[in-house]
């Protein structure tokens, strides 16, 4: 009889073993399935100013777009970006060729460590192409998050690529819109996407 009872504590113990193993694994998974992705537009430019010259490693698309730096206004939201995500660890940073995606994260960059990574989000005829956004995104930074910086055409096509869907169309004179696009993969049900939009900064 104690025999009996002495392998039926083991078959308990064992079983709550298992249990805590499998509860362990799900939060492990879950902490590396969940990548949030900030995405702003760039901050206001200063159009009559002398643009930033050109990168070598990433070229503007052709017909030499203008590419002014942020303005005194801009500068003020690039510093309000940092501060609202400060506590959000940032662990990647994504802009595009052009200086004021660049800049508008430029605070944040500093404040974190990181160097901002500068990817093209237009083809050479000017067309939006985030193709390699969105690949480097998927294959390096699944878990993370992830601050992106890009324009009035490509921010809505990075939240869809991502699996956000649509959103409104970004107007000329709007700067204010911080997007929060998560990314749940779970093992059972596959992906889901929540994106919520957010205001910061001035108003406009």
């Amino acid at each position: 009889m104690e025999f009996g009872k002495a392998w039926k504590r083991i078959g308990i113990s064992t079983s709550v073993l298992l249990l805590l193993l499998l509860a362990g694994i799900i939060v492990i998974y879950w902490k590396s399935s969940t990548t949030v992705v900030l995405v702003v537009r760039h901050a206001e430019r200063n159009d009559p100013a002398p643009g930033c010259a050109a990168s070598a490693t990433c070229p503007l698309p052709n017909g030499n777009p203008a590419n002014p730096p942020i303005s005194a206004v801009g500068q003020t939201r690039r510093d309000e970006l940092a501060h609202v995500v400060e506590d959000t660890g940032i662990q990647a940073i994504y802009a595009s060729c052009f200086c004021r995606t660049q800049q508008t994260v430029e605070t944040t960059a500093t404040n974190r460590g990181l160097t901002t990574i500068i990817v093209p989000q237009q083809a050479a005829d000017g067309s939006v192409d985030i193709a390699d956004l969105i690949a480097q995104i998927n294959n390096n930074n699944t878990g993370q998050k992830v601050l992106v910086a890009g324009h009035t055409s490509t921010v809505p096509a990075i939240i869809d690529a991502l699996g956000g869907g649509g959103i409104d169309p970004i107007a000329e004179n709007e700067f204010d819109n911080l997007y929060v696009v998560t990314i749940v993969r779970w093992w059972w049900v596959g992906k889901r996407v929540r994106v919520v939009r957010l205001k910061y900064g001035a108003a406009t």
